[in-house]
């Protein structure tokens, strides 16, 4: 019979990979993608805070009663140019 029928056979090391650190570049960018929109909201909402102010004032610059100026009627035809030579 064979000699190595008590003793195991000598097996190689398997080389296992250390596990991969996931990727984290997608996330950085809905991160960057949300402080955008939210510094873009704010400001947004920071200019409307600021034109509202200026009506206000013009408002009560206007005094009670004055009315916005109605708009001009749309016609078909665009205006006359007018040329300043």
């Amino acid at each position: 019979m064979n000699s190595a029928i008590g003793r195991r056979a000598k097996r190689e090391v398997v080389d296992v990979p250390e596990p991969r650190r996931p990727d984290q570049s997608l996330a950085r960018l809905l991160h960057v993608r949300k402080q955008r929109l939210g510094r873009l909201e704010r400001e947004r909402n920071e200019a409307r805070q600021q034109w509202r102010q200026a009506r206000t004032v013009l408002r009560e610059r206007k005094g009670p009663g004055a009315r916005p100026s109605p708009r001009p009627a749309i016609s078909g035809t665009p205006p006359a140019r007018v040329s300043c030579r």
